[in-house]
């Protein structure tokens, strides 16, 4: 009895950045065997993990395993003559030249093959690959597909568990659909397996496998990005289904309408939820006063000079009381780009120095905060003359 020998194989995992929300369904992962599989006709070649070719997402990958219990078994797996009516041209399956396949040479009835094929960020899974078989009569006849939620622990079949009839030499197209399973949307652990059967001994005869794709729908949301547009200090939001305002990174309690009226300086944006029940966040909006009296407890400070020329600024405070001052300096994106110490300091009339060399020439925001809830937020520029 040969020692057991499975699939190993290093192919080339393409990582590729997620695409457009507005897409139908998106290939997620893709093995089409063209890369290094080498040439074998006996038990020479094994293969024990064989990673794909092609993923949107992290790993995926096939292995050729014993079934629990089997302690020992000739089977092996290696390449052949692929084929081409499920080849994707442009991720890899060129051309429309089919290269290579993986072939399981039997007896297969104690293994089993299982696709590692995880689907975070998607759903309405699809499973499509060709496959088929060479002497019927000496091979297992049918493929038992099912899968596991949960990394193998335990396989359930919903409905999929599908027998296909593999007799005959011509490659065959089998497309199989988890959509009657929620379970296997947005699922890192997913696996699918696929056996043989009925027990077979032989050791001649093989099931051949190639172009295995795994297919699904973005969960990505597929709104807009929510613009806010300010009158005065009322913050208007484009339209959605729902809304949530937020100051400076939290949640502004009761304030779900289109609109927002500002109190205090700050850090505004809206998180809309679309009809979906997805959510996205808008672009980030820095409410500055235009007078001393408009927003409450305004500190008494000024920028010297402002414009900034050679990268150093005084904040000077014409009245604080004793406590502790800090400022944050914000882009006109809401971008926090420098951040104090906070300093304690007694009360009356001081100057600070802030050392702003790092900033590119531009407008920026500053941030000043001081004693128990003092604060102003002051236009800022930085030249470069």
């Amino acid at each position: 009895m040969k020692t057991i020998k499975r699939f190993f194989s290093v192919l080339l995992l393409s990582i590729c950045a997620l695409q457009g929300m507005n897409a139908q369904s998106q290939l997620i992962h893709y093995w089409h065997f063209n890369n290094t599989l080498p040439a074998s006709d006996s038990g020479g070649v094994l293969y024990p993990v064989v990673f794909s070719d092609y993923s949107v997402l992290a790993k995926a990958w096939i292995s050729f395993e014993k079934l629990t219990g089997t302690v020992s078994d000739t089977s092996y797996a290696d390449n052949t003559s692929g084929d081409t009516i499920n080849q994707r041209i442009g991720f890899g399956g060129c051309c429309g030249k089919a290269n290579g396949a993986i072939r399981i040479h039997n007896p297969c009835d104690s293994m089993e093959y299982l696709w590692y094929i995880p689907t975070v960020h998607y759903r309405n899974i699809k499973i499509t690959f060709e496959t088929h078989s060479t002497l019927p009569a000496s091979s297992p006849r049918y493929q038992i597909y099912d899968y596991s939620l949960d990394s193998g622990l335990t396989y359930v079949n919903n409905g999929l568990s599908i027998v296909f009839d593999t007799v005959g030499a011509r490659w065959g197209k089998i497309s199989l659909t988890m959509k009657n399973d929620s379970m296997t949307n947005n699922n890192a652990k997913l696996i699918f397996r696929v056996q043989f059967t009925p027990s077979n001994t032989g050791a001649i005869g093989t099931n051949s496998f190639d172009n295995i794709t795994v297919e699904g729908d973005s969960m990505f949301c597929k709104a807009p990005v929510p613009v806010i547009t300010q009158v005065g200090y009322v913050l208007h939001s484009t339209p959605a289904y729902a809304y949530q305002w937020c100051e400076n990174g939290k949640v502004i309690p009761g304030a779900t309408s289109q609109t927002y009226t500002v109190t205090t300086a700050g850090n505004y944006y809206v998180i809309i939820t679309a009809v979906s029940g997805c959510t996205v966040n808008s672009n980030t909006i820095v409410v500055v006063p235009t007078d001393a009296s408009s927003l409450s407890k305004e500190l008494s400070v000024s920028i010297n000079p402002n414009p900034v020329v050679q990268g150093v600024a005084n904040l000077e405070f014409a009245s604080v009381p004793e406590g502790t001052v800090s400022y944050l300096v914000y882009s006109v994106t809401g971008e926090v780009v420098w951040r104090s110490l906070e300093e304690h300091i007694p009360s009356g009339h001081h100057l600070m120095t802030m050392d702003l060399s790092m900033l590119s020439p531009g407008m920026y925001f500053c941030d000043i905060r001081a004693g128990a809830g003092l604060r102003t937020i002051l236009k800022l520029i930085v030249s470069n003359h």
